[in-house]
């Protein structure tokens, strides 16, 4: 299953060497006070997510190699930047996905959620808003967008998001 999900973005290599963020970037990725805002390269987002997902230590059961997630990072990136939306963008993907990242490695969550839902949480975390347009549903029904008709006028911001 897993590898049908990532087999979209097999086509792209991974870097062929994936820089080390800075040591005061990575230490604050164990806090919920982490603050994406300050970063500003792209590479250094990029490794900030690459080390939470390093860290959850997913298991090798799924079977998805460290290019297809370089490649799904990276495409999620560029899927955020679609409508160049100041809120829903990759930085907002980013502290989402550290939230539910700190949520992971709580020693409780163990009894309540299992490793392929943990994995299916921070991949859902870190994507979950990439296309959004930054309008309201009432905006796009009302403006009779291009969105409001491909969905039919219902939940048209969540039917696209789901859709991406």
């Amino acid at each position: 299953l897993m590898k049908s999900i990532f087999s979209r973005f097999s086509s792209v290599t991974l870097p062929s060497e994936i820089c080390h963020t800075s040591i005061g970037i990575l230490s604050t990725l164990s806090s919920f006070s982490f603050d994406i805002l300050p970063i500003e390269f792209t590479h250094h987002k990029f490794n900030i997510v690459w080390n939470m997902l390093q860290d959850l230590e997913f298991s090798e059961e799924f079977q998805v190699s460290k290019e297809i997630y370089s490649n799904f990072i990276d495409q999620t990136r560029i899927q955020y930047q679609t409508y160049s939306n100041p809120f829903h963008n990759f930085n907002h993907g980013i502290t989402v996905c550290h939230m539910i990242f700190r949520i992971l490695k709580s020693p409780s969550i163990k009894s309540y959620i299992n490793e392929i839902e943990s994995f299916a949480l921070f991949w859902a975390a870190l994507a979950h808003d990439m296309d959004h347009t930054g309008r309201t549903n009432a905006f796009e029904i009302s403006s009779k967008s291009e969105l409001s008709l491909i969905y039919n006028d219902f939940s048209v911001s969540l039917s696209n998001n789901s859709g991406s």
